[in-house]
């Protein structure tokens, strides 16, 4: 079974797909585990409510920026590894600033498997020792996925647009 029908499968248990708030077309899906969308639809934390936007943003088919390094204009980033399919969204205003972690399952149908904030991150060239929690989130991102998927691996490409059908731009693309 693909990951696909396995996290379909599970919507409205483990996880739920988000309704937009504002009207218009759904050309992007975006599923939620169970415990971020308790914390973003019923949590008490006025900035995690606040990804409503960003999320109506992916689901309604507004333009995606999408980078590669270390640019801080992007709305997503595919993490390194690579290779992992580990991604962000990157909700940067108001501050403080939130990534929600998650991978692709199928063409414009991403799993958010949990958020946090951006500044307990720490810096991405430093090590764990120095306060680097960028690896911590990509593994925890990973053994969500794992629970909702069962082994099944999530989506990969070749190019952008195997995630992102439509209305996306790469910045900072490596050669």
């Amino acid at each position: 079974m693909s990951s696909f029908d396995l996290i379909s499968a599970t919507n409205g248990t483990r996880v739920h797909q988000w309704i937009p708030v504002r009207p218009g077309p759904h050309t992007r899906v975006v599923y939620l585990e169970d415990a971020l969308y308790g914390e973003i639809t019923l949590g008490t934390d006025h900035r995690i409510g606040g990804l409503w936007q960003d999320l109506d943003n992916f689901s309604l088919g507004e333009l995606i920026t999408v980078g590669y390094g270390p640019e801080a204009t992007c709305m997503m980033k595919n993490l390194d590894p690579r290779t992992d399919e580990v991604w962000e969204i990157r909700s940067k205003d108001p501050k403080p600033q939130i990534r929600i972690f998650g991978r692709f399952c199928a063409q414009d149908v991403f799993v958010a498997t949990h958020a946090t904030y951006r500044d307990h991150l720490g810096n991405p060239w430093e090590s764990k020792f120095e306060g680097n929690h960028w690896p911590q989130e990509i593994l925890r991102c990973r053994q969500i996925w794992e629970q909702l998927c069962q082994g099944a691996a999530p989506h990969n490409g070749r190019s952008i647009n195997d995630y992102i059908s439509a209305n996306v731009v790469e910045v900072g693309k490596l050669a």
